[in-house]
Formats: C-alpha cells, sequence, structure tokens
C-alpha cells in the first residue's frame, strides 16, 4: 500500500488528505476439515461438496483518506505523534468463492446460497465497507 497526499500543519495539530494505492484485494479463506458441515446463504453442505470458501473485499485500487494528527513532524528530539481518519472505498463490496464437488459447485441452488451468504455478509459489514478507520500511533526522533 501506498500514500500520496498533502499536509497541512499549525503548531502541533495536522490535516492529511491524499489517496492509498493498493495492490491487490485481501481475501479471507476457510478450509474444511473431513466431514465438516457448512452452511452457505442458508443451504447446508458437507465436505468434500465443499472444500474451501473464499471472501475477497474487492475495492478500487485507489481510494481517497483523510487524516487529522497530533505531533509536530518538524521538531528537534523525541516527539509523540498520533493520526486519526478514515479512507473512503468507492463501491467495495466481496466476492465469494469455493472449490469441491464441481457437480455441486455448478448447481443452480449452490450459486443462489453462495450469492445470499455473499449478500448477508455485505449487510453485517455495514458501513465499514465504505468506510475504513485509520489509527497511527508512534514515536519519532527530530535531527533537524
Amino acid at each position: 500500500m501506498f500514500t500520496i497526499g498533502a499536509e497541512v500543519s499549525s503548531g502541533v495539530l495536522r490535516a492529511e488528505g491524499g489517496v492509498l494505492i493498493r495492490a491487490g484485494d485481501p481475501v479471507y479463506e476457510i478450509t474444511y476439515g473431513s466431514g465438516a458441515s457448512i452452511d452457505i446463504g442458508g443451504g447446508y453442505y458437507t465436505q468434500p461438496e465443499v472444500r474451501t470458501l473464499a471472501t475477497t473485499l474487492v475495492a478500487g485500487s485507489i481510494t481517497p483518506y483523510a487524516l487529522l494528527g497530533y505531533g509536530s513532524r518538524r521538531s528537534r528530539g523525541l516527539g509523540f505523534v498520533v493520526d486519526a481518519g478514515a479512507a473512503f472505498p468507492m463501491d467495495a463490496g466481496f466476492e465469494m468463492s469455493a472449490t469441491g464437488d464441481p457437480a455441486v459447485l455448478g448447481s443452480a441452488r449452490f450459486h443462489t446460497d453462495l450469492e445470499t451468504e455473499r449478500r448477508e455478509a455485505e449487510d453485517d459489514a455495514g458501513g465499514w465497507l465504505s468506510f475504513w478507520p485509520i489509527i497511527s500511533i508512534g514515536l519519532r526522533y527530530g535531527l533537524r
């Protein structure tokens, strides 16, 4: 992840804004053990019908952000800095995929259940899909 932004400061207070540039989307994958029972969107499956279930957080590779900060980055010596704000991804959502028995994974029932599960996950995430909090706390040492 890279950032490009601009900062305005007045004494120890700062405001910053810019864009985050991400290289890829994070993936969370569950691998089920032998004989496991799996509820996907209200449909019940067993391993090996479904071996893995992967959820990918999909958002644009460029995301705007804004921060407010406290602590001078220009003073000499040891200093404390803290920044808080958020990134605001555009059109963030989840994609889901699975591995397992091709006959089960190719069925209309499974596709409907997987889509139901994806929508439920987005509903559970709520506002967190469009608002990613950022908190940075640190110590710095200025040589200038």
